[in-house]
């Protein structure tokens, strides 16, 4: 991984004098660890853009509409996200849901853009799922993260965390499930138990794991979530949340908030269930539907 020395601009910023980031910047394109766009949580930011190594990616407010104002000396403290001019589009994981496009750079390279916003890694994040860059303001404007979720540029700027991570809502008929801070259904597979990792590789772009930073000590939650909330470690120095044992994960299949198409789907010898918020026991976190009994449904996932 190459290092970078961070100039006393920087310096004067309180951050370290040298910092190692993002791999992907020798190459200038997608990691084979999987899509160049994911979706994680940094801090205390939600459902943010990283990249194939969960480092963090920027925007700079005043480049709205790819109107580039970070250039020269610039690009040594904030290295865009390149890739060749042949290239047409690039890999995302299920939670980005933005508007990716490009912006001409060089005669072979061009940044990735996201709703308008040129995209950037920040020299003064020396791992993964580091924010330091946050709220830095130059060129007219403020380096912020981005929201993974964003459909608009106004969106696109991360708002700090100010809602829980973890909450409890009603949703396909189960009255406690347990959801994220934008209502999508959490799921758990009832053999990951003591979290024993079952899903891996291409079972996760099917059931997204959710993710924070390695350095996350916990997560704010709702009053109605009542069980044990930890963590277990995952790639790229990431964790996964777990309740009560159990990681917990999105379904691709879910394309908007309240849906719970991934119940009773059966795969890696156990089956998919949503998490039931209120449970304080592992024998309990398997949600119960409030109407007819669910059936199982075993499904071809290509896992």
């Amino acid at each position: 991984m190459p290092r970078r020395i961070i100039p006393p601009i920087l310096a004067s910023l309180g951050l370290a004098a040298t910092s190692l980031v993002s791999p992907l910047l020798a190459s200038s394109s997608a990691s084979a660890s999987g899509p160049l766009l994911q979706v994680a949580s940094v801090g205390m930011f939600h459902g943010v853009l990283v990249d194939s190594t969960h480092h963090s990616l920027y925007l700079l407010t005043s480049e709205k509409g790819s109107h580039v104002r970070c250039s020269g000396a610039c690009l040594v403290h904030w290295p865009p996200v390149l890739v060749k001019n042949s290239v047409t589009s690039v890999a995302v994981s299920s939670g980005v849901k933005g508007m990716v496009g490009f912006v001409h750079r060089t005669s072979t390279e061009k940044q990735v853009t996201f709703n308008g916003f040129p995209l950037y890694w920040f020299a003064g994040d020396s791992a993964p799922g580091q924010d330091h860059g946050v709220g830095i303001a130059a060129f007219g404007g403020t380096w912020r993260l981005v929201n993974a979720s964003a459909m608009t540029s106004a969106q696109s700027p991360a708002v700090s965390m100010s809602s829980p991570l973890l909450s409890s809502g009603s949703v396909a008929g189960f009255p406690h499930a347990l959801v994220t801070t934008a209502g999508r259904t959490l799921y758990l597979l009832r053999n990951e138990k003591g979290g024993h990792v079952h899903c891996s590789g291409s079972c996760l772009t099917y059931w997204p794991p959710l993710l924070v930073a390695d350095s996350l000590s916990h997560v704010p939650v709702a009053s109605g979530v009542r069980g044990v909330v930890g963590f277990i470690p995952r790639a790229g120095g990431m964790k996964q949340v777990t309740l009560n044992g159990f990681p917990v994960y999105t379904y691709a299949g879910d394309n908007a908030a309240g849906m719970a198409n991934g119940e009773g789907v059966k795969g890696l010898g156990g089956v998919w269930y949503v998490v039931n918020a209120s449970a304080t026991t592992a024998s309990a976190t398997p949600a119960i539907h409030a109407g007819p009994s669910a059936t199982t449904t075993t499904v071809s996932s290509g896992y």
